[in-house]
């Protein structure tokens, strides 16, 4: 085995995140871009749980800036 940091450091990573719970999506299959910061939709949605009393202002909190 050759040894670089794909074989070592970040499969090492990747192991233990799995351990945890944690499930490895390889970067095409993330469906926003690499720009982007938050994901819209599961912020947003995660902002209602929250705070149920924004739940039609969801979007604007987001946006706002």
């Amino acid at each position: 085995m050759t040894f670089n940091e794909a074989n070592t450091v970040e499969q090492m990573i990747l192991d233990v995140c799995e351990k945890l719970g944690w499930q490895f999506v390889p970067g095409p299959q993330v469906s926003c871009q690499a720009a982007d910061v938050f994901v819209d939709s599961p912020l947003r949605d995660a902002l209602i749980r929250r705070n149920p009393e924004i739940a039609a202002q969801g979007s604007e909190v987001i946006n706002a800036g």
